[in-house]
């Protein structure tokens, strides 16, 4: 028999860990999501299930209210996700700053992501929109509004409807802002690595000629000498 000792498997590098981290965490972000949507529909329709059973429902607005809290809900844990692919992006050298070893803060990058955005998903409205428009003309419904005492039920309709039209114009506006508008700073490798800020910076200070310089690289090209010369090297005039 050999006393060798057993081989043992090279543990993984700290930054790996890191991301397998971060990436958990994202995980857990989007299981969170997918609990507030399941749950928005049961409590909503056990609410009004409920609540309806009563002789006088006057209650029944907190059935689009809990709606729209679970969107707002399931808007940032999509945010949060989004923060820790830039994270995640700061781990492997794609973008700065760069984050403490095994930090799950994603707040300075809180900036680059769009709460606009995630809010205004098309995807998010078309599942929370349609729940929301349901239980807020329940609600109108439910009170029997009185013509004589207050607004009438068809003024509510309509301005209940009037909402919606204008959520979907905000959501249209804001896929046409993300897909057609200024595109966010993307992470790039060169922004991370030791004076790459100064080399960016060159590029403005270079002549006419070589505008097109992106300062991607230690040496800018030469600039191209301008006088004629012969074939062994003596200049003309």
């Amino acid at each position: 028999m050999s006393d060798a000792p057993a081989v043992r498997p090279p543990d993984p590098s700290p930054a790996l860990r890191h991301l397998e981290l971060i990436e958990a965490e994202a995980v857990r972000h989007r299981q969170n999501a997918l609990r507030v949507r399941v749950g928005a529909l049961f409590l909503v329709g056990g609410y009004v299930a409920l609540h309806s059973a009563q002789s006088q429902p006057r209650y029944m607005f907190v059935a689009p209210a809990l709606t729209l809290g679970a969107w707002a809900l399931d808007a940032h844990a999509d945010w949060n996700t989004r923060c820790l692919a830039w994270l995640s992006a700061a781990v492997r050298g794609e973008t700065t700053p760069r984050p403490p070893p095994m930090s799950l803060d994603a707040g300075p990058f809180g900036e680059r992501v769009s709460l606009r955005s995630a809010l205004l998903r098309p995807a998010r409205a078309a599942f929370f929109l349609p729940l929301t428009l349901l239980g807020a003309y329940i609600a109108v419904d439910a009170p029997r509004l009185d013509a004589d005492g207050a607004p009438s039920e068809l003024f509510w309709y309509l301005a209940v409807t009037f909402v919606a039209f204008l959520t979907l114009v905000g959501v249209a506006w804001s896929w046409w802002l993300d897909r057609f508008g200024a595109p966010p700073a993307a992470p790039r490798a060169a922004t991370s690595l030791p004076g790459a800020a100064s080399l960016q910076g060159s590029a403005a200070a270079l002549p006419s000629g070589h505008a097109s310089y992106d300062g991607v690289g230690p040496f800018p090209p030469r600039e191209p000498r301008k006088d004629h010369t012969h074939p062994f090297g003596t200049a003309v005039g």
